[in-house]
């Protein structure tokens, strides 16, 4: 589903790992769908989709001010807004290796990932909206900044372990930078 206030408070609580069979709290990600079957979605992903050249005609191209993450989300919502269906079908497949443009420089592309949401809700919402997700985003990560930081203070002889510490470190440092931006 499209990022949104109550879809951001949902993901935070993690509660759809917990449920995931529940229509309401795996709603964002639809956790509860098998992916089996051809319907209707709010979003697809950009690694792979078709889209009528009539649709872009009448819609346009990815708004460039989305570097990475969330410029499919907007399109889709675009051509959602024009009218037309979003589908999503099993009947293609590809292999994609997910995560490869960024594996390196996790940390950095968790504060893109998030800076996406909230530039898509800060685009496609209200004010009031876009301020609410701010407050979610920070909390979301001043929640977690400890157990990241404990987590890379973590000791360990093993390569993994430094490799999990490095990540965690990453993450923490990534989480500062944008609660001080957010409510800075």
């Amino acid at each position: 589903m499209f990022p949104s206030v109550l879809n951001m408070l949902l993901s935070a609580t993690y509660l759809y790992k917990l449920f995931p069979r529940n229509k309401f709290f795996g709603r964002e990600q639809m956790t509860w769908w098998d992916r089996d079957d051809t319907r209707p979605v709010d979003v697809v992903t950009g690694c792979f989709m078709l889209v009528r050249h009539e649709a872009i005609d009448q819609v346009g191209v990815m708004d460039e001010r989305f570097f990475m993450y969330g410029e499919e989300t907007d399109w889709c919502y675009q051509f959602k807004q024009a009218g037309w269906k979003i589908l999503f079908t099993p009947d293609a497949q590809i292999i994609h290796l997910g995560g490869q443009s960024s594996k390196k420089v996790k940390g950095e592309m968790l504060i893109q990932l998030r800076l996406s949401i909230l530039k898509f809700i800060e685009k496609n919402y209200s004010r009031i909206e876009y301020k609410i997700a701010c407050v979610l985003t920070a909390l979301f990560m001043l929640v977690r900044l400890p157990a990241w930081f404990v987590a890379s203070l973590v000791n360990g002889s093993q390569r993994q372990n430094a490799k999990i510490r490095c990540r965690h470190t990453s993450k923490a440092r990534a989480a500062y930078f944008l609660i001080i931006n957010l409510l800075g």
